[in-house]
């Protein structure tokens, strides 16, 4: 069993914990790529720099928030 097979049972009892990759992984998306990339202009539209970066942090902090929740580390 390699690393993707931990991953795919992973996410597969644990649907939570994939959704907060995707929006992790969104947040550092909008948070590193610039305007130019397609993707970013597609989800974003016409949003100002300044804009794309809040909220690439807004979406990293959730997702990361998110993240540790699903694992257990994090308990409210």
């Amino acid at each position: 069993m390699n690393e993707s097979d931990n991953l795919i049972q992973i996410f597969s009892h644990n649907p939570l914990a994939l959704i907060s990759c995707i929006i992790l992984g969104i947040g550092l998306l909008f948070t590193f790529a610039s305007r130019q990339f397609i993707l970013v202009r597609v989800l974003l539209g016409n949003v100002s720099f300044i804009k794309q970066r809040i909220l690439g942090v807004i979406f990293g902090i959730v997702g990361a928030l998110l993240l540790l929740f699903a694992t257990g580390n994090l308990n409210l």
